[in-house]
């Protein structure tokens, strides 16, 4: 599957924006998660929400990611991944990020890589571009 995050904040409650939003994703074949939901407690507060929206091809989550668009959705900035070695032996760069044993992806090169031969005990690290 194929993931990207997305944001919607406002009266996303009462504009029914959020259910909206659900709708759209299962309509159009897609999957989500939430990942974050802060709900405004007075009327003039406003309700933020993240969510991870799966797709079965980059192609088909694009789809769903412009078609959220249209109702106020942002889709979360990705970042490339910067390599950087080690400064010493049984040492990590600042910053760094473990993959897990589950398949990963990184984007580097204006591109999406799958990494390999993940092992639990030897992951792979990497630091997020700025």
């Amino acid at each position: 599957m194929y993931r990207r995050e997305v944001e919607l904040s406002g009266h996303i409650i009462d504009s029914l924006i959020i259910p909206k939003a659900l709708d759209l994703i299962m309509d159009m074949g897609g999957d989500f998660e939430i990942v974050e939901f802060n709900v405004g407690k007075l009327k003039k507060d406003t309700s933020y929400a993240k969510l991870q929206v799966k797709g079965k091809s980059e192609e088909h989550l694009g789809k769903i990611l412009d078609e959220l668009s249209e109702i106020g959705a942002v889709v979360v900035e990705i970042n490339e991944v910067e390599l950087k070695p080690s400064p010493k032996d049984k040492t990590f760069p600042d910053e760094f990020y473990s993959t897990t044993n589950h398949p990963t992806y990184i984007r580097y090169g204006n591109q999406w890589i799958l990494v390999e031969n993940i092992e639990w005990t030897a992951p792979l690290y990497w630091t997020p571009k700025n």
